[in-house]
C-alpha cells in the first residue's frame, strides 16, 4: 500500500509540472491484455546476476579486478549490464509463451509440481530475505510466477522431446549426434619433462634421462595395451598407476599420520542414543530401504556394518565409501558412530567424454579425433607421451532411452529448437513491453539497492 501511495504521489507531482501522465511501473509488459509484474523481470535479472557474479569472482583474472563488474565484457563485446537486461527480458517473454503453450497443449501442474514450486519459493525468500526482495521490487508472488514458468518450461520440453513425446528424439538420432559432436577416449599420460625442475632450467643430461625413461614407459604400456586389447585398457591404466604409486606413497603416509594425530582425541559418545546411518548414491540420493544399501540404525558407540557388495555405475569404477560427497576422505568403518551419519559412494572413471569443437579443441584432442576407434596408439607433444584408445561415443548406452544421461543429451540437442518455438510463439502474441519500466529496473539499480541494504545491516 505504501508503494502505491508513493507511485500515486509521483504521478501527481509529474502532472502538476505539466507532464501528460505517469507509466505504471508495477508491470513490465502486458500480454493479450494481461499485465506481467515487473518483479518477474527483476527476479530473473537478480538470479542471473547472482550466478554470474559468483563465476566472475571465482574465475576473475588480474586485469578485471579493477573494472566495475557491470562494465566488464561478458561476451562478444557485450557488457554484463547489457547481458543481464537482455537475459531478464528474454526469460520473461519465454516464460509468458511457455505459460500459454502449456495450457494450449492441455498440460497441468501436478500436486507434486505445485509442492516443488512452493518449496522453491520458500527457499528463495529464506535465502534473500523477504524485506530485501521487496526492496528490489520482487514480491513473493513474482518469485512464484518465475518458478511456475520454469516448471512449465521443463514439463513442456519433456512433453515434446522426451520418451513418448510428440517430437521424441530417437536413439538412432542420439547415436548419430554423439558420434558427430563428442569425443570419447581413454588415455595414459607420461611426462617427458624432468620432474625435479622446470624443463627450461633442466640440464641436457636431465632432459635426456627424462626422455629416455618416458619413452621406455610409453613403449612398455603401449605393448601391454596392444596385447590385452582396447576392452582391457582399464587394466593397463591400473597397472601403470600401481607402478608409479610408490613415488607418492611416502607423502600420502605422512598426510595420513598427520590426520590421525589431529583426530586422535577421544570423542564423548552418548551410548544410550540411536542414530541413523544413510548410504548415498553417486547422484547424491539416499539409497532406499529396498536397495542393497538400506539405512542402518546404530547405537551410539557401535560401528556401522559395511555393505557386503559394492554398488555399480555404468562406465565407472567403484572407489569406496567416503565421509564426504567429493570422495576426499575415506569412511572409517572401524570408527564408532556418534551421530546421524551419511556415507557416500565414490566412483571414478578412466573415460573422457567431451563435446568436440575443432576450433577450441586441444592439439591432442584433434589427433584423437582422427584416430581409428578401438585401437591403442602412441601420440606425443613437447611435454608428454600419450597412450590412447579412442572409443565410439555413440555406444554410450547411458545417453539412450532409459539411461541416466538421456535427458541431458536431448536438452543439448533440442534446447535451441525449443527456445525458438517459444520465441516464435511470443512473436505471435500481443505483447506490449513497458519500456519505461525496463529503463528503470536496471542492473545498476539492482546493485544500488543491494549496497544500501547491506550498509543498513
Amino acid at each position: 500500500m505504501l508503494r502505491k501511495r508513493i507511485v500515486a504521489a509521483s504521478c501527481a507531482a509529474a502532472m502538476a509540472v505539466g507532464f501528460a501522465g505517469c507509466a505504471d511501473m508495477s508491470k513490465i509488459m502486458t500480454v493479450d491484455g494481461k499485465g506481467i509484474n515487473a518483479g518477474v523481470y527483476i527476479d530473473y535479472m537478480l538470479n542471473e546476476y547472482s550466478l554470474q557474479s559468483y563465476y566472475a569472482q571465482y574465475f576473475q583474472s588480474s586485469d578485471t579486478t579493477e573494472t566495475e563488474f557491470l562494465k566488464r565484457e561478458y561476451s562478444d563485446g557485450k557488457t554484463y549490464s547489457q547481458h543481464f537486461k537482455e537475459y531478464a527480458l528474454e526469460q520473461t517473454v519465454r516464460g509468458v509463451a511457455a505459460d500459454k503453450l502449456f495450457a494450449d497443449e492441455g498440460l497441468k501442474l501436478s500436486d507434486d509440481d505445485k509442492a516443488e514450486i512452493e518449496d522453491n519459493v520458500s527457499s528463495t525468500v529464506d535465502q534473500y530475505g523477504k524485506d530485501y526482495l521487496e526492496l528490489q521490487g520482487i514480491s513473493e508472488d513474482s518469485v512464484r510466477t518465475v518458478f511456475t514458468y520454469e516448471k512449465q518450461k521443463e514439463l513442456l520440453f519433456d512433453h515434446f522431446y522426451d520418451e513418448g513425446g510428440t517430437k521424441a528424439v530417437s536413439d538412432d538420432d542420439i547415436k548419430t549426434y554423439m558420434k558427430d559432436n563428442y569425443l570419447r577416449y581413454k588415455m595414459i599420460t607420461i611426462s617427458r619433462v624432468p620432474t625435479s625442475t622446470e624443463g627450461d632450467e633442466a640440464t641436457d643430461d636431465e632432459k635426456k634421462e627424462a626422455e629416455t625413461k618416458a619413452k621406455e614407459q610409453a613403449d612398455k604400456y603401449l605393448a601391454l595395451a596392444e596385447k590385452t586389447g582396447a576392452d582391457s585398457f582399464d587394466d593397463v591404466i591400473e597397472q601403470y598407476e600401481a607402478d608409479t604409486e610408490e613415488a607418492t606413497e611416502e607423502t600420502t603416509q605422512e598426510v595420513t599420520e598427520e590426520a590421525t594425530e589431529a583426530t586422535s582425541e577421544k570423542e564423548e559418545i552418548d551410548t544410550s542414543a540411536e542414530y541413523t546411518v544413510t548410504f548415498v548414491d553417486s547422484d547424491g540420493k539416499d539409497y532406499t530401504e529396498d536397495s542393497d544399501y538400506p539405512p542402518q540404525t546404530v547405537k551410539g558407540g557401535d560401528k556401522v556394518k559395511k555393505p557386503d557388495t559394492d554398488p555399480t555405475k555404468p562406465y565407472y569404477t567403484f572407489k569406496g565409501w567416503y565421509s564426504d560427497s567429493t570422495s576426499t576422505t575415506e569412511f572409517d568403518f572401524d570408527k564408532p558412530i556418534s551421530g546421524d551419519t551419511k556415507i557416500y559412494s565414490g566412483f571414478d572413471t578412466n573415460e573422457v567424454l567431451t563435446q568436440y569443437d575443432k576450433d577450441s579443441a586441444s592439439d591432442i584432442q584433434k589427433k584423437i579425433h582422427e584416430l581409428e576407434t578401438g585401437k591403442p596408439v602412441l601420440e606425443s607433444d613437447d611435454s608428454n607421451y600419450y597412450i590412447i584408445v579412442r572409443l565410439d561415443a555413440g555406444d554410450r548406452e547411458d545417453y539412450l532411452s532409459g539411461g541416466s544421461n538421456h535427458k541431458s543429451i536431448i536438452q543439448t540437442m533440442k534446447t535451441e529448437e525449443y527456445n525458438k518455438t517459444l520465441d516464435d510463439l511470443a512473436d505471435d502474441m500481443k505483447l506490449d513491453k513497458n519500456e519505461s519500466a525496463i529503463d528503470k529496473y536496471t542492473p545498476e539499480k539492482l546493485e544500488e539497492i543491494a549496497d544500501k541494504y547491506n550498509q543498513k545491516k
